[in-house]
């Protein structure tokens, strides 16, 4: 389910390759269980609206929220990533993409907490690197993967845009909001390859967005 976190180049930009880590820990943390169980439960959810229209989902299985800290990171940065899938395949689709899901990778060196604004475009460390603290990933009902999480320090060019807030954690789960200025991957990565002008890139604003997930460690 997470392929299109891995099928471009542009994550070579540092994202990815630290998603692999937190997926191998997570696995071990959650006792090799990601999911809800079967049974019905709290009406877990996202809504965000985009260029101008809203979208609404219940969210399936799949929608979750996990936070690494630095014992399952193997450095000082707290990882939080928030899966947001509908459980709608896209027509034709081997992969596993989902019409109109998004994650959101966030990292912080403190603990998360709410009412905590997380911006895209400030530089975390990660172990030997430094990273953008949040990278959104959003794919749209025909499979189209559109992208926000460029550092301007290493991308003069580029504009991508976003922002986190908690907003409540409680036995069920975990509630949000967000937004983002997301632009074509495809693009992103052929002009990151050549050192293009990355202002000209399709792009697509993210906002009013809103989530209730569960929290895969509270719920292990």
């Amino acid at each position: 389910m997470f392929y299109y976190l891995v099928e471009y180049p542009l994550m070579k930009i540092r994202f990815i390759s630290q998603l692999f880590a937190v997926f191998v820990a997570l696995f071990v943390i959650s006792g090799c269980s990601l999911f809800q169980s079967e049974e019905e439960g709290p009406a877990y959810m996202y809504r965000f609206t985009i260029d101008g229209e809203e979208r609404v989902f219940r969210a399936n299985r799949d929608g979750s929220i996990f936070i690494l800290e630095p014992s399952n990171t193997g450095n000082d940065t707290r990882v939080m990533v928030i899966s947001m899938f509908n459980g709608r395949p896209i027509e034709g689709d081997r992969q596993g993409n989902l019409k109109e899901s998004i994650v959101i990778v966030a990292r912080s060196l403190d603990p998360f907490d709410v009412q905590i604004p997380y911006q895209m475009g400030e530089r975390v460390p990660f172990g030997s690197e430094t990273v953008n603290r949040l990278n959104v990933i959003y794919t749209d009902a025909d499979g189209k993967e559109w992208f926000g999480g460029l550092l301007r320090r290493e991308n003069p060019t580029a504009q991508d845009a976003g922002s986190l807030m908690l907003t409540g954690f409680n036995a069920e789960g975990i509630t949000g909001r967000f937004e983002a200025l997301v632009f074509d991957a495809e693009e992103t990565d052929r002009l990151v390859e050549s050192g293009g002008d990355l202002s000209t890139r399709p792009s697509k604003q993210i906002t009013n967005g809103e989530f209730f997930l569960f929290n895969v460690r509270q719920q292990r």
